[in-house]
């Protein structure tokens, strides 16, 4: 099977996405043949109506911490002084992503009209209807608010042939059950270093799946398996299982410091070390 402008726009249909705004995690290698590739995926969801949101992170632009603000239990190496690809200002008029975001985030954000968070090392970005109402409040500290404003417009998750892994919405179900996103520093659009908010590890976010198991669906495009969860519910079903088990989203891998100083509550915020 090739999948086509028009499969998309039926699978949308299905799975009730018509006109809704949706978060969109993807792999475009798992629905198989694709038309015309990626763009094909993006011209099916914008023709049902649909406002796309995707992640286009830059965690090339970080930078070290300034000296004054080495937060304890920040999950930071403060003495690697290997930080960073890029050396430049982070700009939302930038289509670069960081190499590994997929090729179906890479492809909305070159597309003509699309509206990008100002986060320097997160950002997300949109096309549609929606698109700015949902991404203008993203700011450094504000990291996850497209996804807050997305769930109050009754909007969906989309998994795409990924796990709860890729997730983004799961690192805001962590801020609302209480833990303090972790700190970072990169240069945004002012050209100043900005202090900015970023999620824990999101490698044990699979053992979430069962918090979420009573609501959303499941369909198949072409070969593509997609998981749709309604995203206010899917926020508050994570919110609450995060606050009963705080050790339900760790990788238990061992040493992983992003899992343990999340889990132990993120940054002190009023503390800093020399």
């Amino acid at each position: 099977m090739i999948v086509s402008v028009e499969d998309v726009i039926e699978g949308a249909r299905v799975a009730g996405l018509t006109d809704l705004p949706i978060f969109v995690h993807s792999s475009l290698s798992s629905f198989g043949c694709v038309e015309d590739g990626a763009d094909t995926i993006v011209d099916g969801l914008l023709e049902a109506g649909c406002t796309v949101v995707v992640p286009t992170f830059t965690s090339d632009f970080e930078l070290q911490a300034p000296a004054k603000r080495r937060l304890p239990r920040n999950a930071w190496n403060y003495d690697d002084k290997a930080v960073g690809v890029r050396s430049d200002i982070f700009d939302p008029l930038l289509n670069y992503v960081s190499p590994g975001m997929g090729v179906i985030p890479s492809t909305l954000l070159g597309r003509r009209n699309r509206i990008r968070g100002s986060h320097p090392t997160n950002s997300m970005s949109a096309l549609g209807p929606l698109a700015r109402e949902i991404i203008c409040g993203q700011t450094s500290l504000e990291v996850y608010a497209p996804i807050q404003k997305l769930a109050n417009l009754g909007g969906k998750f989309v998994l795409m042939g990924v796990g709860f892994t890729a997730l983004t919405a799961i690192h805001l179900a962590e801020k609302l059950a209480g833990r303090e996103l972790f700190r970072r520093w990169a240069k945004g659009p002012s050209g100043q270093i900005d202090e900015i908010t970023v999620g824990s590890c999101s490698m044990g976010f699979d053992k979430l799946n069962d918090s979420v198991a009573s609501i959303g669906s499941n369909l198949m495009v072409g070969a593509s398996s997609w998981r749709i969860l309604p995203a206010m519910p899917a926020l508050r079903c994570f919110t609450s299982a995060i606050s009963r088990d705080p050790y339900v989203t760790s990788c238990e891998r061992s040493g992983c410091e992003r899992c343990s100083d999340s889990i132990a509550g993120g940054p002190i915020i009023g503390e800093c070390t020399d």
